[in-house]
């Protein structure tokens, strides 16, 4: 959860506060009503007093897939949440009100995963609109939901799949994502081996099976970002002397899990080479996304 406050254009971001907090288990089989309960009920977030241009961010866990992929309670579907979530506040009688309701777009690795870019407008087919006075559209990708024959599904892959609340769908992001990798590794367990005991054996073999899915994951995903390099043709060394090509990632697996990010970062430059790789530079955007819907929300 986020809390920022604005200046004008020459200030910028004045100040921000961020906040994680869990979503507990028996809300996600439960009602929406009950979860937008809960999001309201952090009062300890808000402020004492108005301050404009402040924004309270309460997009938890990217909401325009919240109830598809992590709450199977289907109270949820069909529902319209900026209404479901406007009765609750009224009802606790807070002096709040929803402006705008955003999926996350930029590249997050979290409990979930996805990417966006910019593009050049002429180059999006499916665009029969008026064109934008930069001519560049921001793409989102919902690279989650990728799949193909060339992606490297096992049995506990497709038994993971099987077993969720959303079978077939967001394949890319079972395989990536901090909401599936710990539940692979259960299942390769549950298919492989038991666990008597904690010796130092057992205890290596646990390490190197989870570092081996990471791993997977890591290197999945930098294949994923040198896609969209090749399509924006930075795959290859500039011209311009000097130029970089900066790539902004938010998310909990990506700020907390090290050795993820260090796979990544190295798969990355693995794939494209040394030279080209020093013209790339990762960058962690801390809830980039939460900033991005503030400044979104101010300029309406």
């Amino acid at each position: 959860m986020l809390r920022v406050q604005l200046g004008d254009k020459d200030v910028g971001i004045i100040s921000q506060e961020i906040t994680e907090v869990s979503i507990p288990p028996n809300l996600m089989v439960g009602t929406s009503d009950a979860s937008f309960f809960f999001l309201t009920s952090l009062k300890f977030l808000l402020p004492t007093s108005v301050v404009i241009q402040e924004l309270f961010d309460y997009i938890a866990a990217e909401l325009g897939k919240f109830a598809a992929q992590r709450f199977s309670s289907v109270s949820w579907f069909g529902q319209y949440v900026v209404a479901e979530l406007t009765k609750v506040i009224q009802r606790q009688g807070l002096d709040m009100c929803v402006t705008a309701l955003i999926l996350r777009q930029m590249p997050f690795q979290g409990t979930g995963t996805n990417a966006a870019y910019v593009e050049r407008v002429p180059a999006i087919q499916k665009w029969h609109g008026p064109l934008p006075d930069s001519g560049d559209m921001a793409i989102n990708m919902e690279w989650g939901n990728f799949r193909s024959s060339h992606l490297p599904l096992t049995e506990y892959d497709c038994a993971l799949d099987a077993e969720s609340l959303n079978p077939s769908d967001q394949i890319f992001e079972k395989m990536t994502s901090g909401l599936y990798l710990g539940e692979i590794v259960r299942i390769v367990f549950q298919y492989k081996c038991e666990i008597s005991d904690t010796s130092l054996e057992v205890r290596k073999v646990v390490v190197e099976i989870c570092n081996i899915i990471a791993t997977r994951g890591a290197r999945l995903s930098a294949a994923g970002i040198l896609g969209i390099l090749k399509k924006l043709g930075k795959d290859t060394i500039s011209e311009v002397v000097g130029h970089k090509n900066v790539i902004a990632m938010d998310g909990g697996l990506f700020e907390h899990y090290t050795e993820y990010t260090e796979c990544l970062e190295n798969t990355l430059k693995e794939l494209v080479g040394e030279d080209i790789s020093e013209s790339i530079i990762i960058e962690h955007s801390n809830d980039g996304s939460g900033i991005g819907a503030a400044l979104l929300i101010t300029a309406k």
